[in-house]
């Protein structure tokens, strides 16, 4: 099972300078989480924690980008998912990118209860 969402990355998230702080990628990735766990297992569940997570290219103000999250592996108690943000729109350069390009991933895992 696959979730997708598009935000444009605003001021008010930024951390230093133009750049976005890391809390607004985990709120990303949250948002992801928790339409995936309700859709999948009827409840939002509890993160335990983040593996691999890599923070490959800075967030800028401006940018807009699609985050991808993916279920890749679930049991009873535990379900994780697989998450990607791609920057599609520069928005300093005002222009589209031809080949999105890859700005963080990570791997969450998360406590899911029997339905």
């Amino acid at each position: 099972m696959k979730a997708t969402m598009r935000i444009k990355l605003k001021e008010k998230d930024i951390d230093h300078d133009k750049y976005i702080g890391t809390y607004k990628i985990i709120e990303i990735f949250d948002d992801i989480a928790e339409e995936l766990l309700i859709r999948n297992e009827g409840h939002k569940g509890v993160l335990k924690e983040y593996e691999d997570l890599e923070l490959i290219k800075p967030l800028v103000c401006g940018d807009h980008v699609d985050i991808i999250g993916q279920i890749i592996a679930f049991n009873d108690t535990i379900l994780k998912i697989k998450f990607e943000v791609f920057k599609v729109l520069d928005g300093e350069h005002e222009k589209y990118l031809l080949t999105p390009e890859l700005l963080c991933k990570a791997i969450g895992v998360f406590e899911v209860f029997p339905k």
